[in-house]
């Protein structure tokens, strides 16, 4: 498994929420499936944004998210990504959130989100 361009949206002033990125490309021969996210210190967790039927962009929790063999999962804005909250008020550019993606209920992928 391999992570690219992990990075976290700076919160606006006075919020303690935001939204990460990253692509997950898988290039072993069978398929994997991403469980959850784990960071010390914050909430994170997997979801998913999509205009409905009533043209209205909706957000729903990811659980359990199947990566096929040789292809890759995009986490980007308007699409999956992964919402954190608790993040401290006075963080800047450049600090960094490390977190672990649980991968097959047993794989310890670490992460390293970069605030933008």
């Amino acid at each position: 498994m391999i992570i690219d361009d992990a990075y976290i949206n700076l919160p606006l002033k006075g919020q303690m929420m935001s939204a990460g990125y990253f692509k997950l490309s898988n290039s072993s021969n069978t398929p994997k499936v991403l469980n959850k996210i784990i960071c010390e210190g914050v909430n994170a967790s997997f979801h998913t944004s999509y205009m409905n039927s009533e043209g209205m962009m909706v957000m729903e929790p990811i659980e359990d998210l199947e990566i096929q063999s040789h292809s890759e999962v995009i986490f980007q804005p308007g699409s999956n990504h992964v919402m954190i909250s608790g993040l401290n008020g006075s963080l800047s550019a450049g600090t960094k959130l490390e977190c672990n993606l649980i991968i097959d209920t047993i794989l310890d992928l670490p992460i390293i989100f970069k605030l933008k």
